[in-house]
């Protein structure tokens, strides 16, 4: 009976870590999706080449930056 508990509790953890994960991946879409969208504003409204690389480089830093962090944060339940 114990190893159907811990089974259970095991399969309720791993549930609820997706869920928390795919909610964090849909809300760094939505932020970089808007990030991109801006950048594509921006690249249509400005013909300065030093604030398009400028912009080009923050867009990559936040990817980067928001995909590592989604998935170095994930939580351990114990």
């Amino acid at each position: 009976m114990n190893d159907t508990v811990f089974r259970y509790a095991a399969d309720y953890n791993c549930l609820l870590m997706s869920l928390w994960l795919m909610d964090i991946l849909i809300e760094e879409l939505n932020l970089i999706k808007k990030a991109l969208i801006l950048y594509l504003y921006i690249i249509y409204r400005c013909n300065d080449a030093f604030i398009l690389l400028f912009i080009q480089k923050q867009v990559k830093a936040y990817l980067y930056f928001g995909i590592t962090h989604s998935f170095l944060s994930f939580p351990i339940h114990y």
